[in-house]
């Protein structure tokens, strides 16, 4: 049940939502119109609303174990940020959804084995497959990755 106070309040919240649109109606004075001339510039091209999707693009491959061939599970793979990341499947199998048309840099790292990367150029509408071989950390060595991978148009 609401309360009085309650109801105040979204009364006011109501007005000042409103308040925008029955100012844009215009004032109630009654001055003349403006006899301002209007302007002979030419209109102002906009330019054209492009749906995102059809900047996207999409990075897929497979990341596996360099010594055995055998598939990594739960590798990330990413874009240097965890909002775009995925995680391979059983399969070792990713995929991930970039804007298209840019350079990019792809992360792969997993439990157990030495990170890398790869760096390359994506077209936008493109699939582009990027597969990764990860070496097993070996216990006592330092951890050196590899030297960067490219892959795409440059």
């Amino acid at each position: 049940m609401l309360r009085h106070g309650d109801v105040t309040l979204m009364r006011r919240l109501a007005l000042l939502l409103l308040l925008p649109a029955v100012t844009a109606c215009g004032s109630s004075s009654s001055a003349p119109p403006s006899t301002t001339p209007a302007s002979t510039s030419a209109p102002i091209p906009t330019p054209t609303a492009v749906p995102g999707r059809a900047l996207t693009a999409a990075i897929t491959g497979v990341v596996s174990n360099a010594k055995t061939g055998k598939p990594v599970f739960a590798a990330i793979v990413s874009l240097g940020n965890p909002h775009n990341a995925a995680r391979t499947d059983r399969s070792g199998r990713y995929r991930l959804i970039i804007p298209g048309g840019r350079s990019t840099s792809v992360f792969v790292s997993a439990r157990g084995y030495s990170g890398t990367l790869a760096v390359g150029k994506v077209g936008q509408r493109t699939v582009t497959r990027v597969d990764f071989k990860l070496n097993p950390r070996i216990s006592g060595q330092p951890n050196v990755p590899p030297f960067p991978g490219t892959f795409g148009k440059p």
